[in-house]
């Protein structure tokens, strides 16, 4: 049985207790109504927004979900309720505008590498900062000799990284390695910096900002963030530990991996920590004294130099360094 229809309310009760417009028809559609509330408060066509600042066609007769129509509109006479009626004191109204906050536009936009390197320069100014401000985690003063094992976090894809990847991603590798294998016990290095500066053509959100706006006029945007050219086969993230610790390492890699676009690998490496030299090569140059450690790295003393301080026979490689090069 259909319910018994609800009695059709009078303008003039429905301004007097300041209530919304209300559906009386089934069939008449829900946008229409909203429409018909944001007209009744809207602002005449001579005035403008003061909350704004932005002329009175922006705001005029719109439709837009961010105007409040709830306020009570002014009354010109006493309510039944016995209140005290409301008198315009200006020629302007209170105006409640929300603006919708936009956020960060998703990376899936700035993917693909389209465009020239863009960096920072006196050129491009105004870029704010990136995200990641600490590219080396853990014992990064630890000698070379004390982590011998070094795994690599290696990009499969040809694309843009944003800054906050970099970040989120050495953020997770260090909360695992620290936890499971001890925040002494590894190095943890971001390899890849974010250059590259992205760009937006901000578009107005609030009401009747199509007004304001001039489209593709103008369509170059304003730095809105940074982020690294990754080429295939180029490293991301580095952990330099002891052999022991190997799980632990390719674990905090695999779950930095869902930080970022895109496909990645985790590549053991043969060499020796974050030097140059493999791991046989770099214990028969110890062994022969023609390491020297620097920090985490090591550098080769070879015959090149100053001619004073030049030693008879010692001008060419010795026969076991000729033999491997």
């Amino acid at each position: 049985m259909l319910s018994p229809r609800r009695p059709k309310q009078s303008r003039a009760r429905r301004q007097r207790h300041g209530l919304r417009f209300e559906r009386t028809n089934p069939s008449q559609p829900k946008r229409k109504l909203r429409r018909l509330a944001a007209r009744r408060h809207a602002f005449p066509a001579n005035q403008n927004l003061p909350a704004l600042g932005l002329p009175a066609a922006a705001g005029c007769r719109s439709s837009s979900p961010y105007i409040s129509t709830t306020w009570p509109p002014l009354l010109p006479h006493a309510p039944e309720s016995g209140h005290k009626a409301l008198e315009p004191t200006s020629q302007f109204t209170t105006c409640h505008v929300q603006l919708s906050a936009m956020g960060r536009r998703p990376a899936r936009c700035y993917r693909q590498i389209k465009n020239k390197p863009y960096p920072k320069s006196r050129y491009c100014r105004g870029v704010p900062d990136p995200k990641i401000r600490i590219f080396d985690v853990g014992q990064k003063k630890r000698g070379v000799d004390e982590f011998p094992l070094c795994v690599h976090l290696v990009s499969w894809e040809k694309e843009n990284v944003s800054s906050e990847a970099l970040e989120a991603a050495r953020i997770a590798c260090n909360k695992y390695m620290a936890k499971h294998a001890g925040k002494d016990a590894f190095h943890l290095r971001v390899r890849a910096h974010p250059f590259h500066v992205l760009r937006i053509n901000k578009m107005l959100s609030c009401a009747g900002a199509d007004r304001l706006q001039t489209g593709m006029r103008g369509a170059f945007g304003k730095p809105t963030g940074t982020c690294a050219r990754v080429a295939i086969g180029q490293v991301l993230l580095s952990v330099r530990c002891r052999d022991a610790h190997a799980p632990q390492a390719h674990e905090a890699l695999r779950r930095a991996k869902f930080k970022f676009p895109g496909r990645q690998r985790i590549i053991t490496s043969g060499k020796w920590g974050f030097t140059k030299f493999s791991r046989a090569e770099y214990l028969r140059l110890k062994s022969e004294g023609r390491v020297v450690p620097d920090g985490s790295n090591a550098k080769l003393l070879t015959w090149h130099g100053s001619l004073a301080n030049r030693q008879h026979g010692r001008a060419v490689y010795p026969p076991s360094v000729a033999g491997s090069a």
